[in-house]
């Protein structure tokens, strides 16, 4: 999905990335750019962005704090990025002027109906599956216009949101890998919590993103809000995947083919019926 190389300098190493022309991928080096300025503590400045071919030069941001980070790290984490997207909630234009998908819950309804139409991309489900989740188009749809007049704004989303792309400089988590930036429902962008197997873990992690939205609501409004979100997040998920495995070069998308029925089931998995 992208071409990364290591460069050694005389000043330490920077890294080359070039990503793939995917529907959703955004201009990376721009977008990183344009975040950095609202965010010079969280988001690296690209070094070098060559905009024509959608190359960009970046500093080495550290090691990455990796799947294995304990739990109480990964709070604090979500704590940071949910006081960014707070923040970001009053920048909308501006992420949207600066290359951001827009990926906001309407969207994510149009897509359901092109995804549940698409036989190939529903290739790996049971007939039964298929049926059911075209039979929960109505509601899930329905929950897609609640989420998008809830309590809680629009925002940035990351689209890879994992301790794979977050490092720390000194005391501040550093976020890269911008290539899926969206605009969206910024609870759709906690699939890493949502699918964390430990339920201590999973409320805990979940408690400690949701302070960063204390002024919008009760932690119980909060919690309808999240309830709601946990499938939809899935389903952004295949929406996803499915642009990306019609994107990659012939052959390769085999790699892929787990990834539309896993988060479909997901969706199925989620008791939808008890929303509505």
């Amino acid at each position: 999905l992208s071409a990364v190389l290591r460069v050694p300098t005389s000043e330490g190493a920077v890294f080359f990335k070039a990503p793939a022309g995917l529907p959703l991928f955004v201009d990376e080096g721009r977008v990183t750019q344009g975040l950095a300025r609202l965010f010079p503590r969280n988001v690296p400045k690209p070094l070098a962005v060559e905009r024509r071919r959608r190359w960009m030069l970046l500093d080495d941001v550290g090691p990455a704090l990796g799947w294995e980070a304990p739990a109480e790290q990964r709070g604090m984490v979500l704590v940071t990025f949910g006081m960014m997207q707070v923040a970001a909630a009053r920048e909308v234009d501006a992420l949207l002027a600066m290359g951001c998908i827009d990926r906001r819950p309407a969207w994510l309804a149009l897509e359901l109906r092109l995804l549940l139409a698409d036989d190939d991309a529903l290739n790996g489900l049971e007939d039964e599956e298929i049926a059911k989740l075209r039979a929960l188009e109505p509601l899930l749809v329905a929950l897609c216009k609640r989420l998008g007049a809830g309590v809680i704004p629009d925002s940035i989303a990351h689209g890879d949101l994992h301790l794979g792309n977050v490092s720390r400089d000194g005391g501040a988590y550093v976020f890269f890998d911008w290539t899926d930036a969206c605009v969206t429902h910024p609870f759709l962008d906690l699939i890493d919590v949502f699918r964390e197997e430990d339920a201590t873990t999973r409320d805990a992690l979940r408690d400690a993103y949701l302070r960063a939205w204390a002024d919008f609501g009760t932690h119980d409004q909060l919690l309808s809000v999240w309830r709601v979100a946990e499938p939809l997040s899935s389903l952004n998920q295949a929406v996803s995947y499915r642009y990306i495995a019609s994107g990659v070069e012939p052959g390769t998308n085999q790699e892929l083919e787990w990834a539309i029925p896993h988060w479909l089931r997901s969706v199925l998995a989620a008791d939808v019926e008890s929303l509505s």
